[in-house]
């Protein structure tokens, strides 16, 4: 699945399905890994990471593999806890 929603990272992220309903999420942290970069945002409902992918002008989010999930999420909790 992929989001084609250009956006510019803020405090959130509006997607807008095809129907026009808009569903809003917070934008948690931005990690680097690999020489890429990814997005950790949330709502009430849900917590997703996605890759933020630019091409031609544009920025969209990308899903990744459970495998990239995992790794992002024990580098985030790393940087959790180096903070504290």
């Amino acid at each position: 699945m992929e989001h084609n929603n250009a956006y510019d990272i803020e405090d959130t992220i509006i997607f807008e399905e095809e129907d026009g309903t808009e569903t809003e999420y917070n934008v948690d942290a931005i990690i680097e890994m690999n020489q890429k970069e990814y997005v950790l945002y949330s709502n009430d409902d849900e917590m997703l990471i996605s890759e933020v992918v630019s091409e031609n002008d544009e920025t969209f989010l990308q899903e990744i593999s459970e495998n990239e999930v995992e790794q992002l999420i024990e580098a985030y909790e790393k940087a959790i806890s180096e903070d504290q």
